[in-house]
């Protein structure tokens, strides 16, 4: 009897539950005689671990019954459910971002769309024109800096009193006398004794001047050689010239008028008498040099002539 009873204590003892257990007591005390001189051997500590704490709670946690075990499966599914319900949750940042990218786009195309051209509040800036260079007007935005040029003027002078304020030439508009005159008074040297303004322009062994008074009243064109010279004045407000001449000893004298005077000019002198000889071709001959060289030479670059002193025929 008590033999029976033994063996069915250890056939309890030996239950295939009890046996587990002790095969995992087993092999965790031969992990830990193994590691124990290994760590001794490396220098090393041994964690503390965790496994007696986990047989422990195995033991508590171990189901009894089936009951239990039905229950502790139950709790697990409904673990198991809510936390696959909670993986969309978390999914759900990632899947909005394409569409929050979509909806920038859409805000940024909206923005452009939008835009209003700019209503543009123009200034204008006029360039002159000058004697070289032609004018135009400049329009800028106050608000977008854009701007467009027009309004083109063709180079020209810009005369102030009698003078081009740009290049000095005299203004052919104005009565000529004081125009060439403040031209002179400008670049032209003074002399104090006569009160006069003296223009040279030299040929060689010639010299051709023309002298103004400093009101501009009267002018003397003059030509200066070695054995020759002469000497033409005529005013502003008179139709005649008197001309003085000088061949060597020989002197002449001629009244002429601004409309008459002609190039070549040697009918003027035929009532000088036959003892001066050439006297008169010479005379008119030079008359008409001086003319010439002071029209082309000196009134021509500044865009006068002797026909606006009353010069006719000239």
């Amino acid at each position: 009897m008590k033999q029976e009873e033994k063996s069915n204590q250890l056939k309890q003892f030996f239950t295939k539950k009890n046996i587990a257990i002790m095969s995992s007591v087993a092999a965790v005390c031969l992990a830990v005689g193994i590691a124990v001189p290994i760590s001794v051997l490396l220098g090393q500590t041994i964690p503390a671990s965790n496994q007696p704490s986990e047989i422990s709670s195995y033991f508590e946690t171990e189901p009894s019954s089936e009951e239990e075990l039905e229950k502790t499966e139950s709790i697990q599914s409904l673990a198991d459910n809510s936390s696959q319900e909670e993986l969309p949750e978390s999914s759900e940042p990632i899947q909005e971002q394409p569409q929050t990218t979509v909806e920038q786009k859409a805000s940024m195309e909206e923005n452009t769309a939008n835009i209003q051209p700019c209503t543009h509040l123009y200034t204008k800036n006029v360039i002159p024109a000058t004697c070289s260079s032609q004018g135009y007007t400049v329009h800028t935005c106050q608000k977008c800096g854009s701007s467009y040029t027009d309004s083109y003027v063709a180079p020209r002078h810009d005369y102030g009193k009698y003078l081009c304020i740009y290049c000095d030439k005299p203004d052919p508009a104005m009565n000529p006398y004081y125009s060439l005159m403040a031209w002179m008074k400008k670049h032209q040297s003074y002399t104090n004794e006569n009160g006069e303004y003296v223009w040279v322009y030299n040929n060689g062994n010639a010299a051709y001047k023309v002298t103004c008074n400093n009101m501009g009243s009267y002018y003397m064109i003059e030509y200066e050689g070695e054995e020759e010279s002469l000497n033409v004045r005529f005013y502003n407000d008179a139709d005649f010239v008197d001309s003085y001449y000088h061949l060597g000893a020989i002197p002449g004298r001629m009244l002429l008028s601004k409309e008459t005077i002609t190039i070549p000019s040697s009918s003027l002198f035929n009532s000088y008498p036959p003892e001066y000889g050439d006297f008169k071709y010479s005379f008119s001959n030079r008359l008409d040099d001086t003319f010439h060289v002071v029209q082309t030479q000196l009134l021509s670059p500044l865009g006068l002539n002797f026909h606006m002193f009353g010069f006719k025929l000239l």
